[in-house]
């Protein structure tokens, strides 16, 4: 094995483990202190929001703010973020009282899992960056990784 060969495969294992260190911590930080966080903050809103549709009969409203989600949904992982929203958009126009499948609780949270799918698959469009990077050697990769987690911790601070 050369020292090169050795060389990549530090550097590749090192951009590994920093960008799963990066996403343990944030997932932590979102389980421990959600308002502190993006992730947490939309997950509030979106709860919020839900509540909102279904007291004032905005039907319209929530159709079309749901369309626009999935409009924005393109590749893999976003076919679960379609559905999710899909089913979102049945259950808040059928709101029943004593039906606790479209309750003001449940329509979140399958609203909160089809964002999560939509999460996961920006992550995913991000990280091939670095990973294009890679084309031109590990060091690239390895730079391109600590500025994309520079990047996600901004994203993820701010709303």
């Amino acid at each position: 094995m050369s020292i090169y060969s050795l060389f990549e495969i530090v550097l590749v294992f090192s951009t590994v483990v920093m960008l799963i260190s990066y996403h343990i911590h944030l997932y932590s930080k979102v389980r421990r202190d959600p308002l502190m966080t993006a992730i947490g903050i939309t997950n509030h809103a979106r709860k919020m929001w839900v509540k909102e549709m279904i007291s004032g009969k905005h039907d319209i409203l929530a159709v079309q703010t749901l369309r626009n989600q999935v409009m924005a949904s393109t590749f893999f992982n976003f076919t679960l973020c379609i559905r999710y929203y899909n089913h979102v958009s049945f259950m808040i126009n059928t709101f029943q009282q004593n039906d606790p499948s479209v309750s003001p609780e449940a329509v979140p949270r399958v609203l909160n899992h089809g964002s999560l799918h939509y999460t996961i698959g920006m992550r995913g469009f991000y990280l091939s960056a670095p990973l294009a990077l890679w084309l031109f050697g590990p060091a690239w990769m390895l730079v391109g990784s600590i500025v994309l987690i520079v990047v996600l911790y901004r994203i993820d601070r701010e709303a």
